[in-house]
């Protein structure tokens, strides 16, 4: 996206937390002055360029927009040297606190010479959230606030991406609650958009419209497979509220169940996501049907739980990982970039080795299994 220097002085200045009044005394200049530049209605001195950049902690290069390909090709070594650290264990997510911060080092290092990197910012704002509290060596709750505040903003104020705008919002707001500031985190909330239907529905309809059916329907199909994870994700969210009893969390993952065999029965193909998700399911029905003495259904799910991953290891060694009619197949490659059969495999038997701890304390479930 190419900027003005007033825009990128403008995101540079609110990334650093600074009015424009407190910008102009760091250099010797008025507020107004300040002010023409960030509406490029006039440009600072030459001589005031590396006194601007040091008071902003960038590079004169980035002040000015000088940009070189070496730039992203730096941000992409590091990106995969990151994403290398978190998948040395595949079955492990998230990877454990220490490997979290090693990965978060290296980026916020390119983002302090970098600050108006959307993506570096988005990594490092993804990875506040999911750690919070958790890195051994971060322990200042307040200076974190702060950071995030700032990885925030820049991606708010420079990417032109909205859905990207909107996560950073709401990561934000997740940071906010758990410092104790709901109140903030819900005004932050209140500016994200209502959906007009979501961007793969919409290009479905126009495409139609184009007479392009073979792109409306696969439009549908990522339009379906989205709106369905997320119902899934509401279901989920209820069950794992914790003033839930664990029938009423039965009551819950039941009925989350039906939704998952209604979305599977659209076709011979087995989607690994909705599998999974599945699998994780009938694997804690076991563990609550166990826990509150219901044991001929503990049984019951014991034994669905075996004949799903048979029937998955199937698909897996034929080759055939395809789609459903409407759900599309979430490859994982996030664990593996040759798309092996050990990742989902390993996944999938973590869930067998769940459900067995369940039977070796109640030995008659295994009586279901052939």
């Amino acid at each position: 996206m190419k900027t003005t220097f007033g825009q990128r002085l403008k995101v540079f200045r609110k990334n650093s937390q600074f009015t424009q009044q407190e910008l102009a005394e760091m250099i010797g200049v008025s507020n107004q002055a300040i002010s023409k530049w960030e509406t490029d209605t006039g440009m600072p001195d030459i001589s005031q360029i590396v006194p601007l950049a040091h008071a902003l902690h960038v590079s004169t290069d980035a002040l000015l927009g000088i940009s070189d390909d070496h730039l992203d090709d730096e941000f992409e070594k590091i990106l995969r040297e990151c994403l290398a650290l978190e998948s040395m264990n595949p079955c492990e997510w998230p990877p454990a606190p220490e490997i979290g911060e090693q990965g978060y080092r290296m980026m916020y290092e390119y983002f302090s010479e970098h600050p108006y990197h959307v993506r570096a910012a988005k990594y490092l704002l993804d990875m506040s959230e999911l750690y919070w509290g958790q890195f051994p060596n971060f322990n200042d709750q307040k200076a974190m606030l702060k950071e995030c505040e700032r990885f925030a903003n820049c991606i708010i104020h420079y990417s032109d991406d909205a859905d990207m705008q909107a996560e950073a919002r709401y990561l934000l707001a997740s940071v906010l609650t758990r410092v104790g500031d709901f109140p903030r985190a819900m005004l932050l909330l209140e500016k994200l958009p209502f959906e007009y239907g979501d961007r793969y529905y919409r290009s479905a309809e126009i495409a139609k419209i184009a007479g392009e059916s073979h792109m409306a329907e696969e439009y549908c199909k990522k339009s379906f497979t989205n709106q369905a994870r997320y119902l899934i994700k509401n279901i989920n969210l209820v069950t794992s509220l914790s003033d839930k009893t664990n029938q009423q969390r039965i009551v819950y993952m039941e009925y989350m169940l039906r939704i998952i065999d209604a979305l599977l029965s659209g076709g011979d193909a087995l989607p690994y996501e909705q599998v999974y998700q599945k699998l994780l399911l009938l694997t804690g029905l076991i563990e609550l049907y166990a826990q509150t003495d219901q044991l001929a259904l503990a049984k019951t799910r014991y034994a669905d739980l075996h004949h799903l991953c048979k029937e998955y290891y199937k698909v897996l060694k034929s080759g055939h990982v395809e789609e459903s009619i409407m759900l599309l197949d979430n490859r994982i490659s996030v664990f593996c970039e040759d798309d092996t059969i050990t990742p989902r495999k390993q996944l999938i038997d973590n869930c067998l080795h769940r459900a067995m701890k369940v039977a070796d304390d109640h030995p008659e479930l295994k009586s279901c299994i052939i």
